[in-house]
């Protein structure tokens, strides 16, 4: 199973079985942030504009985090903001490898994924 596919079996899991409980609850993921130079908006107005409509609308967010976007000082920038307002920060590996690629090994992934792990560790959430 991809993680596209695993995101999209939790969500429909979720969405399934809303029914389940008096108030309706649907999990939001958000995969890939990054702060890299854009031709129109700079990371700190994307990520503020993220930040700010999920607190609008009272939304709480999974952040799926790609180590190596956010591996430097910019980058703990970001997931601090997110992390102070609540919101979930998880791994989605260091290097965005594709698991089932007859050039990657479970060993290759494993430790590419704690290499993420080490990226996201010092959060809280």
């Amino acid at each position: 199973m991809t993680i596209t596919q695993k995101h999209t079996f939790i969500l429909l899991f979720f969405l399934l079985h809303t029914g389940l409980y008096a108030q309706k609850e649907i999990a939001i993921t958000i995969d890939d942030p990054n702060t890299t130079v854009t031709p129109k908006l700079e990371w700190q107005e994307r990520n503020n504009a993220l930040l700010k409509t999920l607190k609008k609308h009272h939304i709480k967010a999974a952040l799926f985090v790609c180590g190596m976007r956010v591996a430097d000082s910019n980058g703990r920038d970001l997931l601090k903001q997110w992390d102070d307002q609540g919101h979930m920060i998880c791994n989605h590996s260091y290097s965005h490898l594709y698991f089932n690629s007859k050039s990657n090994s479970f060993k290759k992934f494993s430790a590419d994924f704690n290499k993420g792990d080490s990226i996201i560790k010092p959060y809280r959430n």
